[in-house]
């Protein structure tokens, strides 16, 4: 014997629609707050407290997050792995020009590597689970 069940009425699909809508916040808010302490500890190693989270995909099956460095501040991106040391020349001009001097070019002595995203990441990844369910559990939806 089979039984077929068919869901008609506007207002109840309009009630699973939202559900879904919230389910889906839900899902970002608890992505965005499993980011945050490693947000927090990046930014507390970094040269410069820059260290942002960005949403980059947010399907209905799945939610993807950046966290790094906004391009503004690349320099200091740069500390994470470091550099080696290399020759600065201009690009679109003749010269560089750095606080009132002008330079056709410089020998940069390079920096060494001091990881900030790496070791935030490594320091909070097992609690990530954690804080997903701990959010979620808090959300009404």
């Amino acid at each position: 014997m089979t039984t077929f069940i068919r869901v008609d009425d506007r207002e109840v699909l309009a009630a699973f629609a939202a559900l879904q809508e919230r389910a889906q916040q839900a899902l970002e808010e608890a992505a965005l707050a499993a980011a945050e302490p490693i947000v927090l500890s990046a930014n507390a190693k970094a040269i410069k407290p820059v260290v942002e989270t960005k949403i980059i995909e947010h399907t209905k099956t799945k939610i993807e997050l950046l966290i790094g460095v906004p391009k503004e501040y690349f320099y200091v991106a740069i500390f994470e792995t470091g550099a080696q040391a290399h020759e600065i020349k201009p690009r679109k001009m003749q010269a560089l020009a750095f606080e009132n001097v002008v330079v056709g070019g410089v020998n940069h002595p390079g920096v060494e590597a001091r990881p900030f995203l790496r070791p935030a990441y490594d320091e909070n990844e097992r609690n990530i689970p954690d804080i997903v369910e701990d959010k979620l559990v808090k959300i009404k939806i």
